[in-house]
């Protein structure tokens, strides 16, 4: 708008070689290699990992009171690190991700400059990064090369994690883990610098030498509570986000499961043709989003061939079935605070064979009322939690922390099946007592956070 136009400062090309743009800690592990496809392009981008009260009091400070937390905690991070005294006010600019859907995070840009003309900062320039392309700047452009080039790191930033999060609790060792993840991501952003790695060849032999590396990994075969995250894309992956729920549930001994960040984008991608179907528009956008869509399933499809010749890791299972499981439960034009993408998510399991018979009925029974559904659901003959043949890994995830969205539970498929089926609940709101409202209690408050049992 006008006003938000008046208080913007140009980003200039002087600034891309002289200033350092400060970036929020979104996603771990994707920001560092995001931040070298940035150096390739010239700009200097540092991710901030600042953490802790006075980041959130920072945020609250010149926020409004009603904004959401992920607000608080991205730009809070931002402008703490502005009065920090660690950078030069006048030779840094902020940058902030959108994706210009109704969520909140569409007016983090203007919340930014408000800010920083209450702190007197006016001077500081406030970057969007989107793929809407919704301000121009004389010194800041993200070409088509750029942005595939970023794409394509976050296949790499979502098979570290994916290794990652079904390594660490049963390493043999503490620290080898880690130690493969930090070998990674420096010959990854070297094979950047030297503007390798990029290749579709190039790319299937990095995702395989990586799933060696971790498959070398020395492993100790034990019984884990799997844990499933899914929500709000800030707090899903950030651990300031979510008040470090990730090592909360590795210090109880459970496997947690966290979707890949190019998901993300692939919804993003299968939007614009709902909102061709729905309101109609560009005929060459439609294509893109298509042609986008296909070659980020082109690159799912690599790491989960990269896997086969290692049976004890758990593959993605593709975008089109997420798409399906979710038309089961709700319409794709439902988009607001990523819509249609969390049931979908929370219905998929990491698994060669379902947890049910049908999946999206399986959810979409999670989903609605206890009461009107009461005696409607029952598990196939064939229904059962697979198990890892070569290591005795069980890998199902019979709880799933939903973080602002109503917690939906994969149940462990007969076993306890009555228990579960006929046990206490809450009858004002649907939802499972016990282990559920625990699980509930651990993702909403540090206080109040329960042991979580281990499977007998």
């Amino acid at each position: 708008d006008k006003r938000s136009n008046a208080m913007a400062v140009d980003f200039t090309k002087q600034m891309k070689r002289d200033f350092t743009i400060l970036a929020p800690d979104i996603f771990p592990t994707h920001m560092e290699l995001l931040q070298e496809v940035f150096a390739l392009h010239g700009y200097h981008v540092e991710v901030l990992h600042d953490e802790g009260p006075a980041v959130i009091a920072a945020g609250l400070k010149y926020l409004h009171n009603d904004m959401c937390y992920p607000a608080t905690c991205a730009v809070g991070q931002q402008l703490y690190a502005l009065t920090s005294g660690k950078y030069d006010p006048h030779r840094v600019a902020l940058i902030q991700f959108q994706t210009g859907g109704g969520c909140r995070a569409s007016n983090y840009i203007f919340l930014l400059r408000k800010a920083l003309h209450n702190m007197g900062m006016d001077y500081v320039p406030v970057i969007s990064l989107s793929f809407g392309g919704y301000e121009h700047y004389s010194g800041f452009k993200i070409t088509p090369l750029m942005l595939f080039t970023g794409l394509r790191s976050l296949i790499y930033g979502d098979t570290l994690m994916l290794l990652k999060n079904q390594c660490l609790p049963y390493e043999t060792n503490p620290g080898d883990t880690r130690k493969v993840i930090q070998k990674w991501i420096a010959e990854l952003t070297g094979q950047f610098r030297r503007k390798q790695g990029l290749t579709p060849k190039a790319m299937q032999k990095n995702l395989r030498a990586m799933a060696k590396d971790f498959h070398e990994i020395p492993r100790t075969p034990k019984d884990c509570t799997k844990v499933g995250i899914v929500g709000e894309i800030y707090v899903k992956y950030s651990s300031f986000g979510n008040n470090g729920l990730e090592q909360f549930l590795l210090s109880q001994g459970c496997e947690y499961m966290v979707p890949g960040v190019l998901g993300f984008f692939q919804y993003c991608f299968a939007n614009i043709e709902m909102d061709h179907k729905y309101y109609g528009g560009s005929r060459l956008k439609l294509l893109i989003g298509r042609k986008a869509e296909q070659i980020a399933g082109a690159w799912e499809d690599w790491l989960i061939e990269a896997l086969e010749s290692y049976p004890e890791f758990v593959p993605p299972i593709s975008f089109e079935k997420i798409k399906a499981l979710a038309d089961r439960v709700i319409d794709r034009g439902v988009k607001m605070g990523e819509g249609w993408l969390l049931p979908g998510e929370a219905g998929y399991r990491r698994r060669g064979q379902p947890s049910c018979t049908d999946d999206a009925e399986h959810i979409q029974h999670h989903a609605e009322p206890a009461r009107a559904r009461k005696g409607q659901h029952t598990p196939g003959r064939d229904c059962q939690c697979a198990q890892n043949a070569q290591r005795g890994i069980r890998r199902e995830f019979p709880v799933y922390i939903g973080i602002r969205l109503p917690l939906f539970q994969c149940r462990r498929a007969q076993q306890k099946q009555q228990a579960h089926q006929h046990g206490k609940r809450d009858h004002r709101h649907g939802a499972p007592t016990g282990a559920l409202r625990g699980a509930e209690e651990i993702a909403r408050s540090p206080g109040n956070r329960r042991q979580i049992r281990q499977p007998k």
